[in-house]
């Protein structure tokens, strides 16, 4: 009982002279940065220089401009606003027309398949509502929630967040693809040749005094910081770096070279179409036992170009992720060979 009390004493002993040197650190970062302090973190990879087929981009942002700006992007033509909990799906179609009417009838046969199949599922979509419309050559679809529990689950983090970090946090991540095949060209591919020309790069933007109210907030040992997890504090101690720029290129990689010798250079000059053709048989099966997916995915080969957005989004973050490419229509009729 007495190391107990002896820990404890000397426990709040520490913690007292950390938290009179995080207000003295606090103050110096405040005089020094004002309310302008930004750290940007970038990391690149790079490998041969050809012509992009396939590329991708994402974001993921909390309290900043973004936010707005990728919600603008995602929701023209929509009924939804930027106080709502939404998810967006974005799909460019020759017939964009067309493809909104057979996306209402999928997502209708999957309410009435949910409602039939799943308990109190009738409670879950009442509070959902969808939206769609169509701007150029892409349909769009929202599914707005409100459901009061998710609602509610979404307030109390983003509150989280505003007391550990301060409500003038802000950051956000946005990443780049860039590959030099498309689907169609990876199936006429060989393993040797999938790797090359690709391009890739991250960058996050980190705004606001996060090693002042990320340690002052630690320190006053409120309730919102008892919630933290080991991965939450990893990331936050992340932000205490300063600004950091890597780059990483590897030339023209050549997987074959560096195979040779090992087990798996025989496996280099498989085609790739050869390899998938294998999982054939499974896929069908898996595929097939579902019409419902099997309705989609054929909705997908039939009506959509590998060209589709999504993003989901909360009043104060967002995620959006954007892909393109060509070749789902070949990759679905290895897995479903028709009869």
């Amino acid at each position: 009982m007495e190391s107990l009390v002896y820990f404890k004493l000397k426990s709040l002993s520490l913690m007292n002279k950390a938290k009179a040197e995080a207000t003295r650190l606090g103050g110096l970062l405040e005089n020094k940065y004002g309310d302008a302090e930004v750290d940007t973190y970038y990391i690149g990879f790079k490998s041969g220089d050809a012509e992009p087929k396939s590329t991708s981009n994402g974001t993921i942002a909390f309290n900043s401009p973004i936010v707005s700006e990728q919600f603008d992007d995602f929701a023209q033509t929509l009924a939804i606003t930027k106080e709502q909990v939404c998810f967006v799906l974005k799909l460019r179609s020759d017939d964009p027309g067309t493809a909104q009417t057979l996306l209402e009838e999928k997502m209708e046969e999957i309410v009435t398949m949910a409602t039939a199949m799943i308990p109190d599922a009738e409670d879950f979509i009442d509070g959902i509502e969808f939206s769609y419309g169509v701007d150029g050559e892409y349909v769009r679809m929202a599914i707005v929630c409100n459901i009061p529990l998710v609602t509610e689950m979404v307030d109390e983090y983003t509150g989280m967040v505003d007391s550990i970090l301060g409500d003038k946090f802000s950051a956000t991540i946005e990443s780049e693809g860039k590959w030099g095949k498309n689907i169609k060209e990876l199936l006429e591919s060989k393993i040797s040749e999938v790797y090359s020309n690709f391009e890739a790069q991250i960058v996050a933007k980190i705004n606001g005094h996060v090693i002042k109210n990320f340690i002052n907030g630690l320190m006053e040992g409120s309730s919102v910081v008892e919630h933290l997890k080991p991965q939450h504090m990893a990331m936050a101690l992340g932000f205490l770096l300063k600004g950091a720029k890597i780059q990483l290129n590897f030339g023209d990689f050549d997987a074959k070279s560096m195979a040779q010798g090992t087990p798996m250079a025989a496996m280099t000059e498989i085609p790739i179409k050869d390899l998938l053709t294998q999982f054939a048989p499974m896929a069908s099966q898996i595929i097939g036992g579902q019409p419902i997916i099997k309705d989609i995915l054929e909705f997908f080969r039939d009506n959509i170009k590998c060209d589709v957005g999504l993003m989901l989004h909360a009043p104060k973050g967002i995620f959006s992720m954007n892909f393109k490419t060509e070749g789902f229509k070949q990759l679905y009729e290895i897995f479903m060979p028709a009869e």
